[in-house]
């Protein structure tokens, strides 16, 4: 369809643009921004044109850019563990966002990559007690925040099925 066309053309202008754009600017900054911002592309043209494919693609990307843009500047000073743990823990959201973002945009409601959002936290978590502390500290306000607001503006009515069934 017309507009699926439009979104994807925009979409390989935007990355072409940022290509092009790194030549000539600090490479290390653009490196750091380029998966996470490749994933918020992914996640905003799936939210428009309703693709669940498109909304995984963007939260794993999304997720292990976040990750990986942490660990390159705020936790540059942290230990090898610290580090892997908040990538895992980082990877572990993406794929978190991919069922929240289903609620809202997605055609089918995605509850399957809670699966390995789960592996990824209970792997990611043990890896450094100054972490765990960190996250058990500041994350659970921060998952009761999510809750709440998925309670307040989540469609809880079962969704329509596509002419496939599915």
């Amino acid at each position: 369809n017309r507009r699926a066309r439009m979104l994807g053309g925009a979409a390989l202008i935007a990355v072409g643009a940022f290509a092009i754009f790194s030549q000539f600017a600090d490479v290390h900054l653009l490196a750091l921004l380029i998966v996470p911002l490749t994933g918020l592309l992914l996640l905003t043209w799936g939210a428009a044109v309703r693709g669940n494919g498109l909304l995984i693609a963007g939260g794993i990307l999304f997720g292990i850019g976040v990750g990986l843009a942490l660990n390159q500047t705020l936790l540059s000073g942290f230990n090898d563990s610290i580090q892997a743990g908040v990538l895992l823990i980082s990877f572990a959201a993406g794929w978190f966002m991919i069922t929240i973002l289903s609620f809202f945009f997605a055609r089918k409601r995605l509850w399957w990559p809670l699966i390995p959002g789960g592996v990824l936290i209970l792997v990611g978590l043990p890896t450094g007690n100054q972490m765990v502390n960190y996250v058990f500290t500041y994350g659970w306000p921060l998952a009761l925040l999510l809750v709440g607001v998925l309670l307040l503006f989540g469609n809880f009515k079962s969704p329509k099925k596509d002419k496939d069934g599915f």
